[in-house]
């Protein structure tokens, strides 16, 4: 009988426990407290503060710790060439700096005309060590990456109590009840309690020296070319430059984080992958521009939106920028709201000096930067007097010329260029279009590179813009930007096939109309069965562009 009663108290005992647990897995549940990581470490290291991981939101990951960032797209297109990053809050843009070098790699490439779609997948997380990478790593691998970027060393140096191993193996001992967030609390207030008081590397220098071999071998293993970026303190530092001379792999060093971007293009260059070289766009929208773009170099507030919801980015005292020529441009416009109280000017390359205190509300400015020379031209914008926060910068361009300011009213363009006759010494045709040719079906143009320009000329007060064209993209869409002179005008992203725009154009001053085309992607045509292989890259193909009366084509 005593047995029998001692078993009975057991059991209710036991069905008491499991009522608590479970009303207290519910309870977490419904107050929404799941188990963050950081505060574990925050309550056990109170100098922990990675990378902006304690300012991010992240939730718990038993194989990986934590994680912020959506997971990457386990699908790819087998034509494109994907790079992966795995690095620490520096490569998401959360450290000191907002600037994440991913993010400026994907705007060179872009900028450049490649053999290949190039894909930047930023796979970091704020406050990784190398271990978190090594087995992210394990989990991206079916990305089957073709370069894999290794970023990490600062995380690791940083001082715990209870370094990632560790904590990955008693993490790994908690089995499925990992998934519960009651157990999690619970274990980790004991993990707290029964922590050492000696503080040591998250991750130790031969920890480390491990963790880059194997990322090195996975990414082999995986078909990618592994590439060891080096950002962390010295001894970190010291094992990846071993690590590079003994296996032959890729390693970039740089101060700054837009030097590993500029490193890594080189690497791209190199390879054959990307064929051209420009490190600058010739314009840049600054309410769009990531602050991760070399073209906005300094003093520059975060985007905002204007009068009217036009979007831009003010100074406090001065600001600067930086594009690089396209075709020889020789023109600067920028577009500017201007409250009523604000004095400055603008300068170029350091010389000329434009004032803009006569500037009010929102305005295009024109000016001539013929003189200056190099592909590079720096822009700097000044705030005088009291008004200094007066000035909204919305966009910078380069563009051919101040023409539509300065050409007489006889001018020698055309009001309509039919480039299926245009021969190239036309005036009205500008750089960036491809020979004439006429398709199977008889339609005949030209294609377009990346960007190409044309200039018409007006003969009366026309106030529409047709531009006839056919898409033939293997993605089956083409996005593309049309300006005309300086001034973005209309913008599509449509399917293959034939299509006429109509575009209004009545509020671009000038005799002359420069037009402008930017796609935002081309493509290789390649070989053809029976046919010369084609390496081109082209964006549309166009047929003919006029002025009209009316912006109905």
């Amino acid at each position: 009988m005593p047995s029998r009663s001692f078993l009975a108290k057991a059991a209710v005992l036991a069905v008491f426990t499991a009522g608590v647990a479970l009303m207290g897995e519910v309870g977490l549940r419904l107050l929404n407290q799941p188990f963050g990581p950081p505060t574990f470490w925050r309550r056990n290291d109170p100098a922990w503060e990675v990378d902006g991981l304690a300012r991010v939101p992240v939730r718990f990951d038993p194989a990986s710790f934590w994680r912020h960032t959506k997971a990457a797209p386990l699908r790819r297109d087998p034509d494109e060439l994907l790079v992966l990053v795995l690095g620490d809050g520096e490569a998401l843009g959360l450290a000191e700096t907002r600037a994440a070098w991913p993010d400026t790699l994907a705007h060179l490439v872009g900028l450049n005309e490649t053999a290949r779609p190039v894909r930047v997948v930023n796979a970091s997380e704020p406050g990784y060590s190398s271990l978190q990478g090594r087995r992210r790593l394990e989990w991206l691998s079916g990305l089957r990456p073709d370069i894999a970027c290794f970023a990490f060393g600062r995380n690791d140096a940083h001082s715990v109590r209870l370094p990632d191993l560790q904590y990955a193996r008693r993490l790994d001992g908690l089995g499925r009840f990992a998934r519960s967030w009651l157990a999690l609390h619970a274990a980790h207030l004991a993990w707290g309690w029964l922590a050492p008081e000696a503080h040591v590397p998250r991750v130790s220098v031969d920890e480390f020296r491990s963790n880059a071999l194997a990322f090195i071998e996975r990414a082999r293993g995986a078909g990618a070319v592994p590439v060891l970026v080096a950002r962390g303190p010295e001894p970190y530092d010291t094992v990846l430059e071993a690590l590079a001379a003994r296996d032959a792999v890729a390693l970039i060093e740089a101060s700054e984080p837009a030097g590993i971007a500029d490193a890594l293009l080189d690497r791209l260059m190199d390879q054959g992958l990307v064929l051209s070289r420009r490190r600058r766009a010739a314009d840049v929208e600054l309410g769009w521009a990531s602050s991760a773009q070399p073209e906005l170099v300094e003093g520059w507030g975060p985007a905002e939106a204007g009068p009217g919801g036009a979007s831009g980015r003010r100074l406090a005292r001065e600001a600067s920028l930086s594009l690089e020529r396209l075709a020889g441009e020789w023109g600067i416009a920028v577009d500017v709201t201007c409250a009523e109280d604000f004095a400055g000017r603008v300068e170029v390359a350091g010389g000329a000096s434009h004032d803009l205190s006569d500037c009010r509300g929102r305005e295009w400015r024109r000016f001539e930067i013929g003189e200056v020379a190099g592909e590079r031209v720096s822009v700097r914008f000044v705030a005088e007097g009291r008004g200094s926060g007066g000035l909204l910068v919305h966009a910078v361009r380069l563009v051919p010329s101040d023409e539509p300011a300065r050409i007489a009213i006889g001018a020698p363009y055309t009001p309509e260029l039919d480039l299926t006759e245009a021969d190239d010494g036309r005036p009205e045709l500008g750089p960036g279009f491809w020979p004439r040719e006429t398709w199977s079906d008889g339609r005949r143009g030209r294609w377009t590179a990346r960007e190409a320009s044309l200039c018409l000329g007006r003969r009366g007060a026309e106030r529409g813009l047709v531009i006839d064209v056919s898409l033939q993209n293997p993605d089956n869409v083409t996005a593309c930007r049309i300006e005309a002179n300086g001034i973005p005008v209309y913008a599509f992203r449509t399917r293959n096939g034939r299509h006429r725009y109509g575009i209004e154009i009545q509020r671009v001053a000038g005799r002359v109309i420069h037009v402008r085309l930017v796609v935002e992607r081309t493509f290789v045509p390649g070989a053809a069965p029976g046919a010369p292989r084609d390496d081109r890259a082209l964006g549309l193909f166009v047929h003919s562009v006029r002025l009209a009366a009316s912006e109905v084509p």
